[in-house]
């Protein structure tokens, strides 16, 4: 279950095609202390959408997975092995060639190496983010959600839940508590609802109050 919510597979079953590492070897690169302050360095898993971020706390190299931190030990030149994370994982920075993005390569017991990807995360103002606090509701579940703004951040209130911030991660995509957020806008670019996943659910449908 805990390799599930990293990984976004089952234990023993193969990652689909598009989140394995397909490629030739390349050369291992290790983080630099600019990419590890204040969790700059963040990669993005291709199939669940978790975000690996990656920091130096006393002296220490860390990584944090959707509110989960661990601390990673050195093995070598660009790789590491996780200390004290639900699951062992072995990781391996790699760099295609000097004009390409570090990949993030995850080994773990029973599955393919997934390939993870630098993602630059987008920084919407204020008033950006305003645009997408309102009220959604999910025939499907019959469940509302509520998003709205507190101070420059936005977060989600659900009924009997502690509330959650809504992360930016691209344009139109969030993340709250390991879920996907994709937001839909109509031909006036208003927004008019979102797409929910999460593990095995997939574009579980939300539809804004008051738009057509």
């Amino acid at each position: 279950e805990v390799a599930i919510i990293l990984l976004g597979n089952t234990p023993g079953q193969t990652a689909p095609p598009a989140a394995v590492s397909a490629i030739e070897p390349m050369e291992r690169i290790p983080l630099k202390e600019s990419e590890l302050k204040g969790g700059s360095a963040v990669f993005r898993e291709p199939t669940t959408g978790s975000l690996w971020r990656f920091s130096a706390a006393e002296g220490k190299t860390m990584a944090t997975v959707d509110g989960q931190s661990f601390e990673l030990k050195p093995l070598g030149k660009g790789r590491y092995r996780s200390l004290g994370a639900p699951i062992d994982l072995e990781l391996e920075f790699q760099r295609p060639s000097p004009d390409r993005p570090l990949i993030l390569q995850l080994d773990v017991e029973g599955q393919s190496p997934i390939a993870l990807e630098t993602v630059e995360l987008v920084t919407p103002t204020v008033s950006q983010l305003r645009e997408f606090a309102g009220n959604y509701y999910s025939a499907e579940l019959q469940a509302l959600y509520q998003i709205f703004l507190h101070e420059g951040k936005l977060f989600l209130r659900l009924k009997n839940s502690p509330d959650a911030e809504v992360v930016p991660v691209l344009n139109d995509l969030f993340r709250v508590e390991g879920k996907n957020l994709t937001f839909s806008r109509n031909p006036d670019r208003q927004i008019t609802g979102f797409v929910l996943s999460s593990g095995r659910i997939r574009n579980l449908q939300f539809l804004r109050e008051g738009t057509n």
